[in-house]
């Protein structure tokens, strides 16, 4: 069908005997490569038979194309001269495509990694999930948007290469994507807060640290040297209420995506009160006032409290007697002033 003959309808065409044929042939290279697949017509035909010049048609199925085929297909070519029709019809063979995949690995650092599928500069499209994938359900259960992760971990991603004129080897395979932990750090370290005194309460020991890598956690110690097991830290900032010194241990805690700091210490101090010994009230005086707290606090009628008891205690025998609320009485008096 891919011919057509000429007629003797004049004397003109009649009179010649040769090459009353015309041929209609496929394209020589029917692989895709990007170029058009042009049909052409044999030369070897009489032009006294076939005068006109002859525009060649292509169709895909029954749909007429505009232009000459490129992409992989199957395509019917045609010529009409009159009534007479020729037609070739031909395949464009998809190309071969090697497709490489390659995995990442590295350590957390807050961005999204996948894995990266190379199909060079075909119009291969590729669909990515966590499960594997075939011809019978890329579709539904890939995605061509990238599959990407940030935490912390181990992934398996599958793909598969589709494309309308190239054939994927291979077409479907997986890789990994593998994110390890990294360092945790401190936006700020804890310090120990100076000059604490005692109070007879309990006082907060350390300005707190901060951390976007977890939590920091501290323990509080008597020793500076060995660091208190993993149970012992909390979250709670240390306090501490007696006269002393104070070793505090301190570490981030990594959430998923860091690891634990190895613990660190400081040293805390609380020291003796500065307040005057005699002036109970602690109001800058020592008068008649302390005398009285003293003397109702031995008598058991109203009991002072943790730094007033500090402070009342004159000989520093560790009570409050008669012999304290005389030593204030003589100071009072001016007779026997109170040191320290």
């Amino acid at each position: 069908y891919n011919t057509i003959t000429a007629e003797c309808t004049a004397d003109s065409i009649c009179n010649v005997k040769k090459d009353l044929t015309l041929t209609l042939c496929a394209p020589e290279s029917l692989t895709y490569d990007g170029t058009e697949k042009s049909a052409y017509i044999d030369d070897n035909y009489n032009k006294a038979a076939f005068p006109d010049n002859y525009t060649i048609e292509y169709f895909n199925g029954d749909k007429k194309l505009s232009s000459v085929p490129v992409g992989a297909g199957d395509y019917t070519a045609k010529i009409k001269v009159g009534n007479a029709v020729a037609s070739v019809d031909f395949t464009v063979a998809k190309a071969k495509l090697t497709v490489t995949s390659e995995g990442y690995s590295g350590t957390y650092d807050g961005a999204a990694h996948g894995i990266t599928v190379d199909t060079g500069d075909s119009d291969a499209v590729i669909y990515y999930a966590e499960e594997e994938l075939t011809k019978d359900n890329y579709m539904t259960a890939g995605t061509t948007e990238d599959l990407t992760f940030t935490d912390a971990g181990k992934y398996t991603v599958y793909f598969y290469a589709v494309s309308d004129n190239y054939d994927p080897v291979p077409a479907s395979g997986s890789n990994t994507v593998s994110i390890a932990k990294s360092e945790a750090t401190t936006s700020a370290k804890p310090t120990a807060i100076a000059d604490l005194k005692f109070s007879g309460e309990e006082q907060v020991l350390v300005t707190p640290g901060s951390t976007k890598d977890g939590d920091l956690v501290y323990a509080v110690s008597d020793s500076k040297e060995q660091a208190p097991d993993d149970k012992e830290y909390s979250e709670d900032i240390p306090k501490g209420k007696e006269i002393g010194t104070y070793f505090i241990w301190f570490k981030v805690k990594g959430d998923k995506n860091h690891f634990d700091t190895e613990p660190e210490c400081i040293e805390a101090v609380i020291g003796e009160s500065r307040s005057a010994l005699g002036d109970v009230n602690n109001d800058g005086i020592i008068n008649v006032t302390d005398i009285t707290k003293i003397a109702a606090h031995v008598k058991g009628k109203k009991l002072l409290k943790n730094d007033e008891i500090i402070r009342a205690d004159i000989n520093k025998d560790g009570k409050i007697t008669v012999t304290d609320i005389t030593k204030v009485a003589a100071h009072v008096k001016g007779k026997k002033l109170i040191k320290g």
